[in-house]
């Protein structure tokens, strides 16, 4: 699973919106690559998989590919926020440990099996923001 975001807990998506109250401008890092998903989608699909016999590994996300630089910039985008997000490498957020470049695992098992295909990481932050300002 990447990227979690959803309806309870600390994540990217509401860490983006909580800095805007604070900053004018941030940097998100561009040479990292994510599949953001949803866990009103993943709920959904384990819910699927379990009514299979299937067992063993299966990776699961919301389909595509974005940096964190970019998803931060649509998280803007979808709620009208006027913030600089100015794009930096990972050299300028060390960790204590070493992050990914590319996090983006295959769905190929998913896809074999002929199991639902999970909504793209737009589309899927679209529902997610809509569902979040009603709850607001």
């Amino acid at each position: 699973i990447q990227a979690l975001y959803g309806e309870n807990g600390s994540h990217f998506v509401q860490t983006m919106l909580n800095l805007v109250e604070r900053f004018s401008e941030i940097q998100v890092v561009t040479d990292q690559y994510t599949s953001p998903s949803y866990t009103q989608h993943i709920a959904r699909a384990l819910l699927e998989l379990l009514e299979r016999p299937e067992n063993g590994i299966f990776h699961l996300h919301n389909q595509g590919l974005c940096s964190w630089f970019d998803f931060a910039k649509e998280i803007f985008r979808l709620t009208g926020t006027q913030i600089l997000v100015l794009p930096v490498t990972s050299e300028h957020f060390p960790r204590p440990a070493p992050r990914p470049l590319n996090s983006h695992l295959s769905m190929t098992r998913w896809q074999e099996l002929g199991l639902s295909p999970l909504p793209h990481w737009k589309q899927a932050l679209a529902e997610y923001l809509s569902n979040h300002e009603l709850e607001n």
